[in-house]
């Protein structure tokens, strides 16, 4: 649907920040960015990561009609649900707009990747910190699971499964699926020992999470995981070692 620019009629964005944007029809096309001012609750608008608010307008290359432009609005992250009033200059006009921000929630962790050395069977301790960038409250959980899976699983599966000499109507892709099978260690369950609960939009949380590792892990190998918090997958790799080995873990942003 594209917006005609009227001096009577307020302008109409809908979407999730930080991200706005609308097709909108100008008398000429411009390429410029231009203030706008709105309404926003004082705690988003006095952030200070926040850029000075700004519409860019950008001609659409291939357009039929040249005086089609993309209006494109950033607002920060955190800006709750809701419907903002506000004017921007645009044609050397004040030009009404109204932003309807609809609900996303969204979360990361820090840091970007876990990686343990433990044994078969022991329990890990973890500290994480758990950032809200959505714009709606978060509840963090108490508990959570993931399947682990050993990192040279797929290539153990291809390798056994053409090396295999097969039973009477035993299929090779049957087979290979068994082989896969041998991969897969089970599913940690993590716990949230601290940091549960409810976290604001723009907040981050320290969390103290604790699991036991799968008594069938084999020493030597390495295995695999992705903790699927929200929106965001978070991998953990974990090293098993042999008994008279120190366990360890490692964090890092790869």
């Amino acid at each position: 649907m594209v917006a005609t620019l009227n001096r009577l009629e307020a302008l109409h964005i809908r979407g999730t920040p930080p991200n706005l944007s609308t097709v909108m029809r100008l008398n000429q096309p411009v390429s410029i960015a231009v203030p706008v001012v709105l309404d926003l609750p004082k705690k988003v608008a006095k952030a200070t990561e926040v850029p000075p608010l700004s519409v860019v307008i950008t001609p659409l290359k291939d357009a039929c009609d040249v005086g089609i432009s993309h209006l494109h609005l950033q607002v920060p992250r955190t800006t709750p649900p809701g419907t903002y009033h506000g004017m921007v200059k645009m044609a050397h006009q004040d030009q009404p707009i109204v932003i309807e921000i609809k609900p996303f929630t969204r979360v990361r962790i820090l840091p970007k990747r876990t990686i343990i050395q433990s044994h078969p069977g022991k329990r890990v301790a973890l500290s994480l910190t758990l950032i809200n960038i959505g714009n709606v409250v978060y509840e963090v959980p108490k508990a959570a699971g993931f399947g682990l899976y050993n990192k040279r699983g797929m290539d153990l599966a291809i390798a056994n499964t053409f090396q295999a000499v097969l039973d009477k109507n035993e299929r090779r892709i049957d087979r290979f699926m068994e082989e896969l099978r041998e991969g897969y260690s089970g599913i940690i369950r993590l716990k949230i020992i601290k940091g549960a609960g409810t976290l604001d939009p723009g907040d981050a949380r320290d969390l103290d999470i604790v699991f036991d590792v799968p008594i069938n892990a084999i020493p030597g190998q390495s295995y695999w995981g992705i903790w699927s918090i929200n929106d965001y997958n978070y991998k953990i790799d974990i090293d098993i070692i042999p008994e008279n080995v120190k366990s360890s873990n490692r964090t890092g942003k790869k």
